[in-house]
């Protein structure tokens, strides 16, 4: 090695006893010189007037009032009537059981939605409905009797 200073990866040559950059550079003649002076703006949270601060520089500080605020009012979730659906198919099922019932040719076909009725009565005794359960019960029990009386 001589005093020319280490080369990194044989390419780049390196001197430790130079400190200063080179004072000319390309990157000098870029740019002009500024042709007039800048003044710094108000920093950010200045007092405002009245010597109280304000975050927001020159803006008033005058909040507007507040609205009254409606009452809160808890939102009940409708009740739930899990019974009442099969309450009104008891009926239903049980009014067309009796009128296919009667007919003499189609008796043994009544049997179906009778024995739907009692089971859908029987579902519906537990809701708020139980009077129309009660009665679809009745009116299959009393269909079914009616068609095994005019099949037989």
């Amino acid at each position: 090695m001589d005093g020319e200073g280490l080369f990194v990866n044989n390419q780049y040559p390196y001197n430790a006893q130079r400190t200063q950059p080179d004072s000319t550079t390309q990157a000098d003649s870029l740019y002009p010189p500024p042709t007039q002076t800048y003044q710094n703006p108000a920093p950010y949270g200045t007092r405002g007037p009245g010597g109280g601060y304000n975050p927001y520089g020159d803006l008033p500080t005058v909040q507007s009032p507040m609205a009254p605020q409606p009452p809160y009012r808890t939102v009940l979730p409708p009740l739930r009537d899990n019974g009442a659906g099969a309450a009104l198919a008891s009926l239903l099922l049980s009014l067309v059981s009796l009128v296919v019932s009667v007919v003499p040719v189609c008796g043994i076909i009544a049997l179906l939605p009778a024995l739907m009725g009692l089971i859908f009565g029987a579902m519906g005794l537990k809701s708020r409905r139980r009077t129309m359960a009660t009665l679809g019960i009745l009116l299959s029990a009393f269909a079914i009797a009616l068609a095994l009386t005019i099949v037989a």
